[in-house]
Parts: C-alpha cells; structure tokens; sequence
C-alpha cells in the first residue's frame, strides 16, 4: 500500500495556528489507534480520546517529519544510498 502523506490527510492551508493544527493532527492519530484497537478487539475508553502533552508532541514531530521529507528528499536519498 503506498503511504499516504500528511498534508494529503489533513489539509494544512486550512489552519492559520499551529497549535491548532497539531491538535487535529493528534486526534486524527489518536482515532487512527483508537480504530486499530476496536479491530483486533482492545479495549478502547474515552479517556484515551482526551489530548495530552506528550499527543501534541508527537503531532507536532511528524508534521517536522514531513516537512523535512518534502524539502530535502534528495538530501535524504543521497544519505541513505
């Protein structure tokens, strides 16, 4: 399955706060595992819904992730060969 891009998921030109931002980013990923887990039958709460630091953290990482992969993909692909 090909990988899907960040910016193809959430469409970031609709935000003008990047807080807010990485506060959709991180429920989108807390849903994404949230889903996961009702398919191989986990437990879900509602709690685990509920955003925290270390959820918008994260969100924020993959965002710089995907910038960094977007703007130095040759770079990236020279190191790795």
């Amino acid at each position: 399955m090909p990988e899907t891009k960040n910016d193809q998921t959430i469409y970031i030109n609709q935000f003008h706060d990047l807080t807010k931002l990485f506060c959709i980013t991180a429920l989108v990923l807390k849903a994404v595992k949230s889903f996961k887990s009702q398919v191989t039958n986990e437990s879900t709460k509602k709690e685990q819904m509920r955003l925290n630091a270390a959820d918008i953290k994260a969100a924020g990482h993959l965002w710089i992730q995907s910038v960094q992969q977007s703007a130095f993909s040759k770079e990236i692909e020279f190191l790795l060969s």
